[in-house]
């Protein structure tokens, strides 16, 4: 998390840069948007959840109640519904803010304790079959590899980065012969 907050901050002034240079490909509002973007979480409180993810969270649970109102139509119960979370700060507020979300802040949500490796969460800490198959495998990132190098990736990564006024491809990660 401490790398994001020299780069961000710095890539936001190299587009800002580029804009007032004539270069990328940005409308007004996006242009606004990151004059005014201030980094909004210390690196201290990387656990933690942001005030953003408060926000997804409600709105993510209002959209899975919309979607599936018959199973989850009704008012909270802790014998109807149960919510489970790692053992982070940040997982245990996302809990609380889904179930905030879909049932209203009037309804108190007790979390249990979480359970460590859960293995409902945590499936691969304890399934050897994914530890041998995915996670000890070099093969099994194959594909993913072979998307992020693609043509079609590239075009995206291309593109972005013509819009934000770079003349050289943004690499953020994406490490392709």
């Amino acid at each position: 998390m401490g790398a994001l907050t020299t780069r961000l901050p710095t890539l936001r002034e190299l587009i800002l840069e580029n804009v007032r240079s004539g270069r990328g490909r940005l409308g007004r509002s996006v242009v606004g948007g990151l004059q005014s973007w201030k980094l909004q979480f210390e690196p201290s409180s990387d656990n933690q959840l942001t005030p953003g993810g408060e926000k997804e969270m409600k709105e993510l649970a209002q959209r899975f109640k919309e979607r599936f109102p018959t199973l989850l139509g009704c008012d909270f119960s802790s014998e109807a519904y149960s919510f489970r979370h790692t053992d982070s700060h940040r997982t245990a507020d996302s809990a609380r803010h889904f179930a905030t979300g879909l049932f209203g802040s009037a309804f108190k949500v007790n979390l249990p304790e979480p359970v460590k490796d859960d293995p409902v969460i945590k499936f691969y800490k304890t399934c050897r079959k994914w530890k041998e198959e995915v996670d000890d495998n070099d093969e099994s990132r194959e594909e993913r590899t072979r998307f992020r190098c693609g043509p079609e990736m590239q075009r995206v990564v291309q593109n972005v980065s013509t819009r934000l006024g770079f003349s050289e491809k943004l690499l953020f990660g994406l490490f392709c012969q």
